[in-house]
């Protein structure tokens, strides 16, 4: 893919457990549905190991943003509500892109956030940042898949 391209890519990877599952194809100019669903619960990384087991049994659809810098127009134009969870603070991040793009192009998704916020981060292991900061994993599934 980059070597296609006259701008300089950036790869981001997890150091943390990376199920194959979730693997992107060769094709960085979409996103991967990983699981079908009504609204889609957007994410990327290692975040779609711990929110798959929670998503799996509702009618939510899982996506991995595989690639942040653009936004995929199909599941913009596949799902009326997004869900973006990502372990990011909210400036510039991949939330806060999708709400400016709906805004920007009168579009009608609705598009809800769950990050870091704008807070200074305390030292702590993953899962313990994620669970002060972002929220119980299973509990913002369970609550979304309501709605």
């Amino acid at each position: 893919y980059s070597l296609n391209e006259n701008h300089p890519i950036a790869i981001r990877y997890s150091k943390y457990d990376y199920n194959n599952l979730f693997l992107p194809d060769k094709d960085f100019k979409t996103w991967d549905v990983i699981k079908e669903g009504k609204n889609a619960i957007v994410s990327y990384g290692d975040l779609l190991n711990r929110l798959y087991p929670y998503v799996k049994d509702t009618d939510l659809a899982l996506v991995n943003a595989k690639n942040l810098s653009l936004v995929d127009l199909n599941i913009l134009n596949k799902y009326q509500k997004i869900i973006v969870i990502e372990d990011v603070i909210e400036t510039s991040c991949l939330g806060e892109k999708l709400i400016s793009h709906v805004y920007h192009n009168h579009l009608n998704n609705i598009i809800s956030t769950h990050n870091l916020g704008m807070t200074y981060l305390e030292t702590g292991n993953k899962d313990e940042l994620i669970r002060k900061y972002i929220g119980d994993l299973e509990e913002i599934i369970r609550k979304e898949s309501k709605c």
